[in-house]
């Protein structure tokens, strides 16, 4: 067995250090190092770290009883992947396929440049030896260091960040066998900034919307910078002439000539308009925040919020929106959609009939008060927040528009190349089926070629698939 020490230093206080060459004296530990001071010594903390073999990473054993992956202090996402309204959704079947019957590996986010810790406990009713599972990447390779809790069965384990787009898996290794196994992911940080528009007289606190807005979008790597600007209130002179009610009309017309409700209506755009005008050069995303709105049936009194995909203008009904807690969901809710393309939770191609039922921001709140729990954003989420959808069903026919056509393309690298052709030998995408951007793919050997932030390459970068600037037509290893 080989074994490695990893070695920290512990101090109780920021000093600077200097590591010096250990001097034998009568008083001195082993690992004493100089910090400059004689008086002051700090001392090298060295845990043991052993090298695991070979195991087989497709199978996971009931043997021993399985370890299960907790949050714990994590300051990131994680995502248990048990929740129903998803879980039956085909679209994501991918980041939620059973490692094995009834155990479904969860997700964790680590951002890019970050680390962050999980939990896992040991569920099963065999007396194993603790000490000996190891946590471990993949097979032939060092173990994690970890911090066992034998009382509450349990261990603390340190994850570190890969790549943009790139992950890997830690799996639970006991006596040559998987009994647990983790999904990890790093994605970008990002950061955004919004300006409130007021038309209304509602009054804004912008510090408690920025605090709210980080506190929900914080644990997926995003943070938000807040401003409001009061250039706007009291102007309804972007109203239609029929229209001099205060609220937004989302009534327009349609192909056809008839009356119909509009993701950017008249009225919508006249705002857009008038505030452009006056403001000049934009930057980041606009929320107008306004009384209500109205549609085909008159006031639309329980609507909270409007923000169409991919756009950077949106709609806030403060009048619907009895305090700034909620204010702060829906802000929250409505730029789900607009920033990162997301969909809601209960449609159809996802949890369909189950609107209210979640704790998913991009859910509706069953009740008044709901809004408090729906702040939960999941791994196939985190995935689209990193690379948005570039077609929405509800963009403008003039804004982005792209002639690509379906069929005619394999997809998008994570930096936004166009892939035309397939690579040679190419099988299938990789986790990553129901999104244009192309994590991983596997060939027909069914090795397994991972986003680097440049090109493709096999985790031992030992064989590479470059994406050229024209079609693909090859990569620079076998891949037959």
């Amino acid at each position: 067995m080989i074994v490695f020490f990893l070695c920290s230093l512990l101090t109780t206080r920021e000093i600077p250090i200097r590591l010096a060459r250990q001097n034998k004296n009568t008083e001195g530990t082993g690992n004493d190092v100089e910090t400059g001071r004689k008086d002051e010594k700090i001392e090298l903390n060295c845990e043991r770290v052993d090298r695991v073999g070979d195991f087989n990473t497709e199978s996971l054993s009931s043997k021993y009883g399985y370890i299960h992956f907790k949050p714990g202090e994590g300051k990131y996402a994680f995502d248990d992947g048990q929740e129903k309204w998803y879980k039956k959704s085909v679209k994501v079947d991918r980041f939620y396929k059973p490692f094995a019957k009834g155990y479904i590996a969860p997700w964790k986010l680590v951002p890019v440049g970050e680390n962050d810790v999980v939990t896992a406990k040991y569920d099963g009713l065999k007396n194993i030896d603790l000490k000996k599972v190891r946590f471990v990447s993949e097979p032939n390779s060092a173990a994690l260091p970890v911090q066992l809790n034998e009382t509450e069965q349990t261990w603390t384990i340190t994850l570190k960040s890969v790549s943009a787009g790139a992950g890997y898996d830690v799996f639970a290794v006991y006596e040559g066998v998987v009994i647990g196994k983790l999904r990890v992911v790093s994605y970008a940080k990002q950061q955004h900034k919004v300006t409130l528009v007021p038309i209304n007289e509602v009054r804004l606190d912008k510090t408690t919307i920025e605090q709210g807005l980080n506190a929900i979008y914080n644990p997926v790597g995003v943070q938000f910078t807040v401003n409001v600007d009061e250039s706007m209130r009291g102007n309804y002179s972007w109203e239609v002439d029929s229209e001099k009610d205060g609220l937004l009309s989302t009534v327009g017309k349609s192909f056809w000539g008839y009356d119909k409700e509009l993701k950017e209506s008249t009225e919508m755009l006249n705002l857009q308009k008038t505030y452009q005008q006056a403001a000049g050069t934009l930057d980041g995303v606009y929320l107008f925040v306004l009384n209500g709105a109205t549609g085909l049936e008159g006031q639309k009194g329980d609507l909270l919020g409007e923000m169409p995909r991919k756009s950077r203008f949106g709609y806030i009904f403060a009048g619907n929106s009895p305090n700034t807690k909620e204010i702060v969901h829906t802000i929250a809710h409505e730029l789900g959609h607009g920033i990162f393309t997301l969909q809601h939770t209960f449609d159809s191609e996802y949890g369909k009939g189950t609107q209210g039922k979640t704790n998913n921001l991009l859910d509706y709140p069953s009740n008044l008060l709901d809004y408090k729990e729906k702040t939960e954003l999941v791994a196939f989420q985190w995935n689209v927040m990193a690379s948005p959808a570039i077609f929405t069903a509800m963009d403008n026919a003039k804004d982005g528009e792209i002639n690509l056509k379906e069929g005619e393309f394999l997809g998008f690298t994570p930096d936004g190349r166009v892939i035309l052709n397939a690579p040679k030998g190419y099988e299938e995408i990789f986790d990553n089926k129901n999104s244009y951007f192309i994590i991983a793919f596997l060939d027909k050997q069914r090795n397994r070629y991972q986003w680097n932030g440049k090109d493709y390459d096999d985790g031992k970068r030992s064989c590479f698939f470059i994406v050229p600037d024209k079609p693909v037509t090859g990569k620079s290893c076998y891949l037959g």
